[in-house]
């Protein structure tokens, strides 16, 4: 039974145990019906290779060319690697396993490309991976805005690795430049949804002194890394550089409005006022005293 357990849990499966008196015992097991990522463990070995692979980005991979397939899974060994086969399969999946970024091929059986991307964005819980389409051409009538980037097949293993790599860093590859027709987003198109809940979730937490990537990143349903990397993609900076940024904002807006130095402090997330007037300094170049008096002589 020990082996068979440890069988189960290798395939994402799950094992339960009925008895009956003077009868006997039922066992019950239950496996996924989706194939899972192309990562293949061993009994004894599993536990270990699952902790290696915690550490490293996910990719998801949704194909149905097998020899794409084969060749990404040998181009990507340094990542953590999951395979879909069909549209729902990829929705499943990301939905599971939260990956950084998604391959995805327009054209797949159940829910091609687009769609799965739609279905992903539903709900704010939903993954918040970066989302790559994978075309036959390069024509742009399929690409939408909400798609981080686009790879032509047959593509080069270098321009894979780049895109990957300007991914994972929170920037734009340079395909990027097909879907705005320039390095940025059009102005109409900025403000998106996500955007609007990152900005009203910093305005009612801001005050909290423990609030932080990790706070907002379980708040958003996202984890730390694709956080920081989203964020950096629609804002153009880290988020913590936006906290402090909004934070001594708020600070400046108080100050100017006869708030102590202390109750602002308090009020913009820090517990320390002594602590607040040096970083506060560090921003604007003058302590919250210096702030004030310059105030108060302008003001005469």
């Amino acid at each position: 039974m020990s082996t068979v357990k440890q069988l189960v849990e290798v395939y994402a499966g799950e094992i339960s145990v009925v008895s009956y008196q003077g009868v006997g015992s039922e066992f019950i097991l239950t496996l996924p019906l989706y194939r899972e990522g192309c990562v293949r463990t061993s009994v004894g070995e599993g536990k270990a290779i699952e902790a290696a692979q915690d550490e490293l980005p996910k990719l998801l991979v949704a194909s149905v060319d097998e020899e794409l397939v084969s060749c990404l899974a040998a181009l990507l060994q340094d990542y953590a690697l999951v395979i879909a086969y069909d549209g729902y399969e990829a929705v499943i999946l990301a939905k599971e396993n939260q990956p950084d970024i998604i391959l995805c091929d327009l054209m797949l059986p159940g829910l091609g490309g687009l769609q799965v991307r739609a279905r992903l964005q539903e709900e704010p819980k939903e993954c918040h991976a970066a989302f790559v389409l994978m075309v036959e051409n390069s024509s742009q009538d399929h690409i939408a805005v909400d798609v981080d980037s686009v790879l032509t097949k047959p593509f080069e293993p270098d321009t894979v690795l780049n895109h990957i790599r300007f991914l994972l860093q929170g920037e734009c590859p340079p395909f990027q430049e097909l879907i705005s027709g320039s390095g940025e987003l059009p102005p109409e198109m900025v403000i998106t949804s996500w955007r609007k809940s990152v900005m009203l979730l910093v305005e009612e937490q801001f005050h909290h002194a423990n609030f932080g990537t990790a706070t907002a990143a379980k708040a958003l349903y996202m984890s730390e890394r694709s956080l920081q990397r989203k964020f950096k993609q629609e804002f153009g900076m880290p988020f913590k550089d936006y906290i402090s940024q909004f934070r001594f904002e708020q600070a400046k807006r108080m100050l100017s409005q006869g708030d102590r130095i202390s109750d602002v402090a308090l009020s913009c997330g820090f517990n320390d006022p002594s602590y607040f007037s040096a970083r506060f300094k560090g921003y604007f170049g003058i302590t919250p005293s210096q702030y004030v008096a310059n105030i108060t002589v302008n003001s005469r």
